[in-house]
C-alpha cells in the first residue's frame, strides 16, 4: 500500500464530508465530516475485528506528528495493546484521579474516623480545622499526584511553625493517605 499520500496542501483543500476519510497510507486517515472538525483516525484490526483509533484533532496535531504517533501505535497494537479500550481506560482513570482531591478523601477519611472512634462534635472540627490550616496547600490537589518531597515540605513547614502539632499532623496525614490507597 501506498505511503504518506496526502500533503499539507490536501489537508488545507479539504472540504468538510465531501471525502469522509482522506487516506494517507498505512491506514492513516484524515476523517473529514461535516461538522468540519477534522480529526486523524488509524484503523486497525485486534483479534480479527476493524477497530479505529483516534489520535487527535486537526491542525492541532500536523500531518508529520500525525504519521509519528500513527507509527507508535502501530507498535503498540503489534505488542497485542487494544488501543481504543487503552485510550478510554486512560480516561476514566484521568476522571477518578481528579474526583479524588485530596480535600474530598481528607473529608471521608474524617467523617469515617469519626463515626469509627466516635469522636464528639468538638474534636471532629478539631482535626477538621488542623487538616485545613496545616495541609490545605493540598485541598484541590489530586491524591495520585502527590509525591513524597511535596509532602516533607509541607511537614517541615508545620515543625517550623508549630513543632507541636507535628506528630498529629503527620498521623492525621498518614490516616488520609492509607484511607486513599484503600478506598480511592
Amino acid at each position: 500500500m501506498a505511503k504518506h499520500i496526502l500533503t499539507e496542501r490536501n489537508i488545507r483543500h479539504a472540504r468538510p464530508g465531501e471525502k469522509r476519510r482522506l487516506a494517507d497510507g498505512e491506514n492513516l486517515y484524515l476523517y473529514t465530516p461535516a461538522s468540519g472538525t477534522f480529526s486523524w483516525q488509524l484503523r486497525y484490526r485486534f483479534d480479527g475485528k476493524p477497530q479505529t483509533y483516534t489520535i487527535g484533532k486537526w491542525p492541532t496535531i500536523s500531518l508529520a506528528e500525525a504519521r509519528e504517533l500513527a507509527d507508535s501505535a502501530r507498535k503498540r497494537v503489534a505488542r497485542r495493546e487494544h488501543l481504543t479500550e487503552a485510550k478510554r481506560n486512560a480516561r476514566h482513570q484521568r476522571t477518578a484521579d481528579r474526583a479524588n482531591t485530596f480535600q474530598k478523601i481528607s473529608a471521608d477519611w474524617v467523617k469515617r474516623e469519626a463515626r469509627a472512634q466516635d469522636w464528639t462534635s468538638a474534636y471532629r472540627s478539631e482535626v477538621e480545622a488542623s487538616i485545613r490550616n496545616h495541609l490545605g496547600d493540598l485541598g484541590r490537589q489530586a491524591v495520585a499526584e502527590l509525591r513524597a518531597p511535596q509532602l516533607a515540605s509541607i511537614l517541615k513547614k508545620v515543625d517550623e511553625r508549630a513543632p507541636h502539632m507535628l506528630e498529629k499532623v503527620r498521623r492525621r496525614l498518614n490516616g488520609i493517605l492509607d484511607y486513599a490507597v484503600e478506598h480511592a
